[in-house]
């Protein structure tokens, strides 16, 4: 989505994308996960707040997509574009989660509804929580997640590998 989106400022041919942009984008796909937070100071697990709740709904990731491109246009990055971009790089972490093993599924419709999603299709293991992604469940979850999303990287990256090659 960073690639995508292109950083501040109108993107030209020749322009590549900032690696901020990317790692900016990539952090707001992660930052429903910010929930654990919340579950770490003692708000209910189960409830709306914990994980896995009202973060991960889509009209939450579409308000903070337009509250993240009001902040950003101060740096030079198109409102619309940013809006559009953001929400879709925060509301791809509720569908990719619905894709996971076990759970029990995400309210995406959330303020307007607290019905629970979940994908008859399983793609990814359920990832465990701190330390235990250290674990060899843990690192085998990354390795898997590595391997499906690595074309996406690499169209991610391309730019920037092509340049390093061609420089070999």
């Amino acid at each position: 989505i960073g690639q995508l989106h292109g950083g501040g400022g109108e993107r030209t041919g020749n322009q590549r994308t900032s690696l901020a942009a990317m790692a900016a984008f990539a952090g707001l796909a992660m930052l429903p996960d910010a929930d654990v937070i919340m579950v770490a100071f003692g708000t209910s697990d189960r409830g709306v707040l914990g994980h896995r709740g009202a973060s991960h709904s889509f009209p939450v990731a579409l308000v903070l997509g337009l509250l993240i491109a009001y902040v950003m246009q101060r740096y030079g990055w198109p409102v619309v574009r940013t809006a559009v971009m953001a929400s879709a790089a925060i509301a791809s972490h509720a569908v990719l989660d619905v894709l996971g093993e076990g759970g029990r599924g995400l309210p995406l419709l959330y303020p307007f509804s607290e019905m629970r999603f979940q994908s008859p299709v399983r793609i990814f293991p359920d990832a465990p929580r701190w330390p235990a992604t250290l674990s060899g469940r843990g690192l085998t979850n990354i390795a898997i997640e590595m391997l499906v999303f690595s074309p996406l990287t690499i169209y991610a990256l391309w730019p920037r590998l092509a340049t390093s090659v061609t420089r070999l």
